[in-house]
């Protein structure tokens, strides 16, 4: 049930098989991640960026994966700026910060 609730959070409808290929290839992948840490404050520009990140990172994909090839490479730059530009960078910036200062696990 968790997977199906996420599939409808993570593709428009019509487009779940999208979230398919995508959970396919993380557990290809799995064995060779790294997680992110425990982190023992919280991260407040997570919450407060989550849920517009998550809109903004679905309307991205499907505009990088639906673009013709030869525009691929131009359309995943713009992507990766506006997402930084949308909030990314400062939970980057948020979370490098408390690893710096110790507080994760």
């Amino acid at each position: 049930m968790t997977l199906k609730a996420n599939k409808n959070n993570w593709t428009p409808a019509g487009y779940e098989q999208i979230v398919e290929d995508m959970i396919k290839y993380r557990n290809e992948t799995k064995p060779y991640q790294t997680p992110d840490p425990l982190f023992t404050v919280v991260l407040e520009k997570v919450t407060e960026y989550k849920a517009d990140l998550n809109n903004l990172f679905q309307e991205l994909y499907l505009d990088i994966i639906l673009a013709p090839a030869d525009q691929f490479d131009a359309k995943y730059e713009a992507a990766k700026q506006k997402f930084l530009d949308a909030g990314y960078q400062e939970i980057l910036d948020e979370k490098q910060k408390a690893i710096d200062a110790g507080q994760f696990r």
